[in-house]
C-alpha cells in the first residue's frame, strides 16, 4: 500500500491571518458597543421615568392637601412672605434621608433637587413650589420665584422668572364684576387659582410638571 500519496492529500492546519483577526475584533467591538448603548439608553429611560413619577406623585399629594384648605389658611401658609411656598420632592420612601418640616412632618427618601431660587433671602433648591394667584392685575412674569436658569432657555423658564405656564387668564377673583381690580384679600375673594409646580434637571435637560386648580368660596 502506498501511504505517501495519502499523506500528501491530508489538509494541514493553518493559523488565522491578520486580516481575519482584525475583522473578528471589529465585529466584537460593534456588538459590545451596541450592548453598551442599549444598556445606557435603558438606564436613562428608567431614571427619567422615576423622576417624572416622583414629580407627579409629589404634585398630586400637595394639590390634595391644598384643596382641603380655607382661603385664610391658603394665604397664611402659601401667600406672600410665607416660608412654606417651596417643598421637597423625593424619589422613594426609603431611609436614605430624613427631614422634618415646620409642622413636624417627617419625609423620607432620596431628594430630587430643583433649580436654585432665592426665597425670602435664602437659597433654596426645593424642586416643588406652590403659587397663589391673588392679584387680578399681576403679570404672569411675577408668579413664583425666579430660578437660576437662563432666560433664553425655553424649558422650563420660557423667558419667565418662575418658569410657570399659567398665562394670567383674566379672572374675577373677588366677584366685583371687574377682572382687573387688583389685589384680592381673604375677606373678598370668591375664587383663587392655585398651582403646584415641580422643576428639576432631568436626563435630557430642564424638566417641569404643573398642576393647577381654582379654589372657590362656597
Amino acid at each position: 500500500m502506498n501511504t505517501s500519496s495519502r499523506s500528501q492529500l491530508t489538509p494541514q492546519p493553518r493559523g488565522l491571518s491578520i486580516m481575519e483577526v482584525m475583522l473578528a475584533v471589529f465585529i466584537l467591538s460593534i456588538c459590545s458597543l451596541s450592548i453598551l448603548t442599549a444598556s445606557y439608553t435603558s438606564s436613562t429611560s428608567v431614571q427619567q421615568s422615576a423622576e417624572y413619577a416622583a414629580a407627579v406623585s409629589a404634585a398630586r399629594k400637595k394639590m390634595e392637601e391644598i384643596q382641603g384648605y380655607t382661603f385664610a389658611k391658603l394665604n397664611q401658609r402659601y401667600g406672600p412672605g410665607s416660608r412654606e411656598t417651596t417643598f421637597k420632592v423625593y424619589f422613594n420612601e426609603g431611609t436614605e434621608q430624613s427631614t422634618k418640616d415646620a409642622f413636624g412632618k417627617v419625609s423620607r427618601g432620596i431628594e430630587m433637587l430643583g433649580f436654585r431660587k432665592v426665597v425670602n433671602g435664602v437659597d433654596k433648591y426645593d424642586a416643588g413650589e406652590v403659587v397663589l394667584i391673588n392679584n387680578e392685575s399681576a403679570l404672569s412674569t411675577t408668579y413664583g420665584y425666579s430660578c437660576s436658569r437662563s432666560t433664553t432657555d425655553p424649558k422650563p423658564d420660557n423667558g419667565l422668572p418662575g418658569g410657570i405656564n399659567f398665562g394670567g387668564i383674566p379672572m374675577d377673583l373677588n366677584g366685583d364684576g371687574n377682572t382687573t381690580s387688583g389685589a384680592v384679600s381673604n375677606s373678598n375673594a370668591t375664587r383663587m387659582p392655585v398651582g403646584v409646580i415641580v422643576r428639576w434637571d432631568g436626563q435630557h435637560g430642564p424638566e417641569r410638571y404643573e398642576l393647577w386648580t381654582v379654589i372657590s368660596r362656597y
